[in-house]
């Protein structure tokens, strides 16, 4: 960037709203998506998907790899319209539509594909608070979720305000660095924490 140089920045719902235009638009599309049980096809577009996510990049030199014809559709079968739209919706502006009812799923393919910003933004939403302890548990054991400690540990606490912690405090000491035994698998770090502290309980 020159020096003296200054960045204006426009109007970003504005932009937001021109990008989520382009979410399943055929005309423009070059990359279709056969998704979940119900196979409906979603049109998209390489360059921005794999601009904004490593798992969409590697995916389509994967497919380049295997067919030279483009027009193959990528089908994912584990991920359902519900879900899959939010996290395009994320990528393509940078903002999500986001009801309770599907942001634990949604939360979860977040952290499969890599969008730490969804992340966070589903660990704002009510969503949160209405997951069952097993499935909380479940998302802070994965080595794959990005956001910092101190984060989730708010995050969990009001969370905790309503359910019970008894898995959770497993999932914790799960990811806990135990400095007396960096070596013991039960508490090794989380990977893509800033913070090294040692969280024992939600209590």
């Amino acid at each position: 960037m020159a020096q003296n140089s200054t960045i204006l920045v426009g109007d970003a719902i504005s932009f937001a709203n021109e990008m989520k235009k382009l979410i399943n638009q055929k005309e423009s599309s070059d990359v279709r998506f056969v998704i979940g049980p119900t196979r409906k096809t979603v049109y998209a577009h390489r360059y921005i998907l794999a601009a904004r996510c490593d798992v969409f990049r590697v995916m389509f030199a994967d497919q380049s790899s295997k067919h030279k014809d483009g027009d193959v559709p990528l089908v994912l079968s584990d991920i359902t319209q519900d879900v899959f739209y939010p996290l395009l919706e994320y990528i393509y502006t940078n903002t999500v539509t986001l009801s309770s009812k599907v942001a634990v799923d949604v939360l979860g393919s977040a952290i499969e594909y890599g969008l730490d910003g969804l992340q966070k933004e589903v660990f704002k939403t009510k969503g949160l608070q209405e997951m069952s302890d097993t499935a909380l548990a479940k998302v802070l054991q994965s080595d794959y979720l990005t956001i910092d400690e101190p984060e989730i540990l708010s995050a969990v606490r009001d969370w905790a305000a309503v359910n019970s912690t008894e898995h959770i405090a497993f999932a914790w000491r799960y990811h806990a660095l135990n400095e007396d035994d960096p070596k013991n698998a039960l508490t090794r770090r989380r990977r893509g924490t800033s913070n090294q502290q040692k969280i024992n309980s939600t209590k």
